[in-house]
């Protein structure tokens, strides 16, 4: 199902520009922060998001969530419940990192020792994961 800025909107012109200028707020308070933040430990990446934000914007959903569309389609990034599905990314993210990280100390373990019952070990983990 393709999701579009239009089905996330108020139907009311007046209450959406209330909730956007509410948003508008937070953002202006916490954008500097995550400038500096960016610039002091990924750098490199600063320049790409900033490109990026030409392309993509955030807007308020009539739930009072913010959601990132792409103004050249309308299609939003996430569904009904923006921070929910976010979230969700987050953790799955994350418990796959650990996941590799486990298997990555786990394969180097099994290279050290030379041995195969480490290796099917390992093997056996990556099917579980």
């Amino acid at each position: 199902m393709l999701r579009y800025i239009n089905n996330q909107l108020l139907q009311d012109p007046l209450q959406q520009q209330q909730l956007e200028t509410q948003l508008s707020a937070h953002i202006q308070q916490h954008l500097p922060q995550n400038i500096a933040a960016f610039r002091k430990y990924q750098p490199a990446l600063l320049p790409l998001l900033q490109g990026v934000a030409k392309q993509y914007f955030i807007f308020c959903t009539r739930a009072g969530e913010m959601n990132i569309t792409d103004c050249t389609n309308g299609r939003v990034l996430y569904g009904e419940c923006p921070s929910q599905e976010a979230t969700l990314e987050t953790q799955s993210f994350c418990s796959m990192r650990l996941t590799l990280i486990l298997l990555q100390h786990l394969h180097r373990l099994a290279n050290n020792l030379r041995l195969k019952h480490c290796r099917l070990l390992l093997i056996l983990l990556w099917c579980l994961a």
